[in-house]
């Protein structure tokens, strides 16, 4: 009967999986190159790890950065950060563009701090191409594919063991993250470590003492490429404390104080290596974190003074749904409705009770882990990106919120997976028509935004003025 579960659930994880896929892939190909948000630098800093530099160089008077190939900074100019529509004949000559083996220096400085590992799936297509004489072009859309690759094998892994349930299930089909999975930036990757890293826990939590010794290890390695990437998911790590607490092996503990020393060690050397002149802040780093550990009722002015904002607000909702592009191409205003509602019902039929009594130290420890991650995503930006003395914290955008988001929903729905009874059911049915109805729309609001030109309404009454 187990096996039979077991099968049964495997099958309706690749269901999953190839759908995503198909989904992934179909938006692909009408998403220009480089167009999610700092995927200029993300691809910088892919490519810099495939000529073993995991330390950015710093230049004299200039931001830190790195030595590009010549053809690659060519293709970058091809596709502006800023550009309206793309046409065919730039799209040619941008398909045509070889490496040149010609390097210069240009910063990146906005990725100096993450640990470069996370980059490894697109440093594979990046060398690859590069390696097999490959255009430029056909290197990018190698790296999307090791990237996607790689997104979809921990999404599957992590469904593998455990159970996803209807709730994030919708979290990875809202139209950004459906964008961030096509594309070849940080995000896509960050969020299937996520997944991957609570499902490991949920695992660990649900088998105690006899819990497998590599959930442990592959929980402690989850956490440290997340961490050393995405600083606010560094209350992540206290999931292996949460680990000893349930199976009661000492491993854990061992695992969480070298886990944490690791990611503690490399902030320290990124923040210090990495020389950042887009923002001028005021004041260092360590001093902002120092006075701000020192002045704590200071920083809870500044977060209510944020968050207390009705347009700041909407801005975080409306791009933690989607708005896609380098935050240049939204929806209109009543998909947000759209989108909103169908991640409200669907939660609303996912919350459960069912099994409370024995899941809710895990699921506390995940809310509580999630709630830190959100202040640390304030505080993260606070230091390191906001003019000092702050009115407001600046920077911070809805997508940064998913990662919080995917433990909220294991936290507030538990583990009852998908199809559990006929509110899993009817949930599970909203998740494929949300996940139809955003490919949909992002499909159609790429080709609008980038491809076709721009529909002007003719003024009739000039027309028939004219005529008569």
């Amino acid at each position: 009967m187990k096996c039979r579960i077991e099968k049964v659930f495997a099958s309706k994880t690749i269901l999953i999986i190839l759908l995503l896929l198909i989904g992934c892939v179909f938006l692909s190909t009408v998403i220009p190159p480089l167009k999610s948000p700092d995927e200029h630098e993300h691809i910088k800093r892919a490519y810099l790890l495939g000529k073993g530099v995991f330390i950015l160089d710093q230049s004299k008077g200039a931001s830190s950065g790195g030595y590009i190939d010549t053809g690659l900074l060519e293709y970058f100019k091809s596709y502006p950060i800023a550009d309206d529509r793309l046409s065919a004949r730039g799209l040619e000559a941008a398909n045509e563009i070889k490496w040149t083996s010609l390097r210069l220096y240009v910063p990146a400085p906005g990725t100096g701090y993450y640990f470069p590992l996370i980059y490894a799936p697109q440093t594979v297509g990046l060398v690859a191409g590069e390696t097999l004489g490959l255009t430029v072009d056909k290197s990018y859309r190698l790296a999307r594919a090791t990237s996607l690759f790689a997104v979809l094998l921990l999404i599957f892994a992590a469904f593998r063991i455990s159970a996803a349930n209807p709730l994030v299930l919708a979290l990875i089909v809202m139209p950004m993250s459906l964008f961030q999975f096509s594309s070849a930036g940080l995000d896509g990757i960050a969020v299937a470590w996520a997944l991957f890293a609570v499902s490991v826990f949920i695992r660990a939590a649900r088998d105690k003492s006899l819990a497998p010794a590599w959930s442990e290890y592959a929980l402690a390695i989850a956490v440290v490429i997340l961490a050393t990437s995405r600083i606010h998911t560094l209350p992540m790590v206290f999931l292996l404390v949460a680990a000893f607490f349930h199976t009661r092996k000492k491993r854990a503990l061992y695992l969480f104080a070298a886990s944490m020393l690791f990611v503690l060690g490399w902030t320290f050397i990124a923040v210090k290596s990495t020389v950042d002149l887009r923002v001028a802040i005021n004041e260092s780093t360590f001093g902002l974190v120092s006075f701000y550990f020192q002045n704590p009722v200071s920083f809870a002015q500044v977060l209510w003074s944020t968050v207390s904002d009705y347009d700041t607000r909407d801005f975080y909702y409306r791009t933690f749904l989607g708005v896609l592009g380098w935050l240049d191409a939204p929806f209109e205003k009543r998909y947000y409705n759209y989108f909103g509602l169908f991640v409200f019902v669907i939660a609303a039929l996912t919350v459960s009770l069912r099994g409370i009594r024995d899941e809710w130290p895990q699921r506390v420890w995940l809310i509580l882990v999630a709630l830190a991650s959100i202040i640390f995503i304030f505080f993260a930006l606070l230091v390191t990106w906001t003019p000092h003395p702050a009115d407001k914290i600046q920077g911070v955008q809805g997508r940064y919120f998913l990662i919080p988001a995917v433990l909220l929903a294991y936290g507030i729905a538990g583990t009852d997976g998908l199809f559990g009874n006929l509110r899993g059911k009817l949930a599970t049915f909203l998740c494929l028509m949300f996940f139809l109805f955003s490919v949909s729309a992002s499909t159609s609001l790429m080709l609008y935004r980038y491809y076709l030109p721009p529909f002007v309404i003719p003024d009739v009454s000039r027309a028939l003025a004219f005529s008569a």
